[in-house]
């Protein structure tokens, strides 16, 4: 998960920590859905083909 503030991070993780057990539904109510990093797997694997290309010994 990404926070732009510390603040932000400190208020969203006291809200999930006070839930003794979360439901998609409370996720949603809390809106970490924005929170959530969407990784984009075609710069990964050219990342990965990328350190494949090297030869290190």
């Amino acid at each position: 998960m990404f926070f732009p503030t510390i603040y932000e991070k400190i208020r969203i993780v006291d809200k999930y920590n006070s839930y003794s057990r979360i439901s998609r539904r409370d996720i949603d109510r809390i809106g970490l859905d924005r929170y959530r990093l969407k990784p984009d797997v075609v710069k990964i694997e050219r990342f990965i083909d990328n350190l494949k290309k090297y030869r290190l010994y």
